[in-house]
């Protein structure tokens, strides 16, 4: 079950950069939700991750975004996507699979730029 703190942390008692990219994923995974990591829909789903997992991959966004959210989905729907996408490789169980921190700011920046060209582009289109 995946909570706050990072696995790697409660098997080996050591911090690091990777727990904080942990939770830093789980953390998002609230906010584009609108739920906690304890969610638990049925047994097919014991967590928020196995939930959000299970949604992302048949790209099903209505279902699992809070619905605050939903109502801006149009133009941002790649970008809601892309921060779905990274929020579960950031809660990945070994810290090992996860990406770096500066790694996760990148992608951030970049899923922001692509945003913002899109909506650029297609401003003038109309």
């Amino acid at each position: 079950m995946k909570g706050h703190l990072d696995p790697d942390y409660m098997t080996t008692g050591i911090s690091t950069e990777k727990g904080d990219v942990y939770m830093f994923g789980i953390i998002l995974l609230e906010l584009l939700t609108g739920r906690y990591p304890f969610f638990n829909v049925d047994d097919e789903y014991p967590s928020l991750w196995n939930f959000a997992e299970h949604h992302v991959e048949k790209n099903e966004l209505s279902k699992i975004l809070d619905p605050i959210i939903l109502g801006e989905i149009g133009e941002i729907e790649h970008q809601l996507q892309a921060f779905l996408r990274l929020a579960l490789r950031c809660t990945l169980d070994r810290g090992a699979h996860r990406p770096y921190i500066i790694d996760v700011a990148n992608e951030l920046e970049r899923t922001s730029k692509d945003s913002k060209v899109c909506s650029s582009t297609l401003a003038h289109s109309k």
